[in-house]
């Protein structure tokens, strides 16, 4: 991604309309994914495994990220869905930063 990255350059790395993220509770997140049917929560919450993939880094980055506290996750068992919202307004900032 280049330094002057815009927001329609990192979604469409993603793929996902780019929506700016207000903070979010981990709580309301949870609640969120679970309204959601079967389908958009793939969509909207996917697996670290996915994301990583989607936004082309390894899948420890993106776990070191949730642990960090950069981007948003919901716990569900012992593994983690992102916050796909969460994840593009993570690498705009930092794409934004890059460019400044």
């Amino acid at each position: 991604m280049s330094p002057k990255a815009t927001r329609q350059d990192v979604s469409a790395v993603v793929s996902t309309p780019f929506a700016v993220q207000a903070e979010t509770s981990e709580a309301d997140l949870l609640t969120r994914y679970l309204s959601l049917s079967p389908s958009k929560r793939e969509e909207l919450f996917p697996p670290t495994a996915s994301a990583a993939v989607r936004v082309g880094v390894s899948q420890r980055t993106i776990q070191a990220w949730i642990d960090a506290g950069l981007i948003h996750a919901v716990p569900i068992g012992k593994k983690f869905r992102v916050h796909l919202e969460s994840l593009l307004n993570y690498l705009y900032t930092r794409a934004v930063r890059g460019a400044i």
